[in-house]
Parts: C-alpha cells; sequence; structure tokens
C-alpha cells in the first residue's frame, strides 16, 4: 500500500504534466482515485484532498478557474465510476 504523501505527490506530478491532455488527466486521477481507495481513505477524504481543502491537488497542479473547473468535472465522473466498480 502506497503512502498517502507519495499518492498525493504522484497525482500533482501527473496533473501537471498532463495540463492540455486530457487522456493524461483521466489516467492520472483514475490512479489517485484507486491508489486513495486501496490506502483506505473514504470518499469524503478524497474528495477533499482533491478539490476541496487548502492547498488541495487541482491547485497544488496549477489548475485554476476553467481548467480547474474541468479537472473536477473529470475526478467527479470518475470517482462515481470507480466507486461503483470498488464497492459494487
Amino acid at each position: 500500500m502506497k503512502e498517502w504523501s507519495s499518492i498525493r505527490k504522484s497525482v500533482v506530478d501527473a496533473l501537471s504534466k498532463s495540463m492540455d491532455d486530457e487522456s493524461g488527466q483521466v489516467a492520472a486521477i483514475a490512479c489517485f482515485i484507486r491508489d486513495a481507495y486501496s490506502a483506505n481513505m473514504v470518499g469524503e477524504e478524497i474528495i477533499d484532498a482533491f478539490c476541496v481543502s487548502t492547498p488541495n491537488i487541482v491547485e497544488d497542479a496549477g489548475y485554476f478557474n476553467d481548467r480547474g473547473d474541468a479537472v473536477v468535472a473529470i475526478f467527479d465522473k470518475l470517482h462515481r465510476q470507480i466507486f461503483e466498480e470498488l464497492f459494487p
């Protein structure tokens, strides 16, 4: 199981590198969600870390305004899908 600090750093780095690459964003976010659940985080903690708390992953990766909204929309969609896969 990965440590939380490693999971967070990995997704921030991956999102920073995929600023204009939606498929890269999708891959980074999906990996983050799966890793966070495997680290025994609950859904509310994952959402909070990704886009609610300050600082959050979205901001730390350099996404603001419309870009931030777009990446949060991707997260919302993927989180629902992955949650349903992991907890049928």
